[in-house]
């Protein structure tokens, strides 16, 4: 988020939007008064199949919204866990993560190794080209060391990409003061997918 920006995170758990979805709901706002007429908002994505697209509504009453914006994604580039080490907490990669330290990922597959939970951000500590750990904070100052199940194949990687959508006074006349009650929402075609790990959204102070 900008630093001219006081941003706040509204949602609390990852939210999965399946195949031919229209307007899934991800997360209702209340919209501060400061916020109507100039807003950023954040979706942190993981995996996504496809091309998928995320909006901002707002609200015209009785269960009728009105698209604010409209962001497409593209398609993430997912990283395969061929091994898992239960005494060190490590995992590697079936190729080069190429992951940084902080890196924010999220790992998902039909069972996660014991001490991980899937779609949930965590923060690579690379020890090696194809193995890193992951730290439940961004300071890294924790990394996980240990796990109490290997989990289940296959197990995917994926570095977390923020979305971001703005809405100002200067550049969208038209669509401000924005109405009292947003939402965010997502769309699927047929194959497409699309997994929202983190929202914030942030008002000029």
């Amino acid at each position: 988020m900008s630093n001219s920006y006081v941003s706040k995170s509204a949602l609390n758990r990852p939210v999965e939007v399946l195949s031919s979805q229209t307007n899934a709901p991800i997360s209702s706002i209340g919209c501060p008064a400061g916020a109507r007429t100039e807003f950023i908002m954040d979706v942190l994505v993981g995996p996504v199949t496809g091309t998928p697209s995320l909006k901002l509504q707002q609200t015209l009453g009785r269960n009728l919204w009105d698209d604010v914006k409209t962001q497409a994604l593209t398609a993430s580039i997912n990283l395969s866990v061929s091994s898992v080490s239960m005494t060190t907490g490590e995992l590697t990669t079936a190729i080069a993560h190429g992951l940084s330290a902080g890196t924010p990922v999220v790992i998902n597959g039909p069972e996660t190794p014991g001490g991980l939970l899937p779609g949930v951000i965590y923060y690579a500590v690379p020890v090696s080209p194809t193995v890193t750990r992951l730290a439940p904070t961004s300071d890294l100052a924790s990394p996980i060391t240990s796990l109490s199940t290997d989990g289940t194949a296959p197990l995917i990687l994926t570095q977390v990409r923020a979305v971001t959508i703005k809405v100002s006074a200067e550049a969208d006349a038209t669509l401000v003061p924005l109405k009292p009650h947003l939402r965010v929402t997502a769309t699927t075609g047929a194959g497409e997918y699309v997994q929202v790990v983190g929202l914030q959204f942030g008002v000029p102070y």
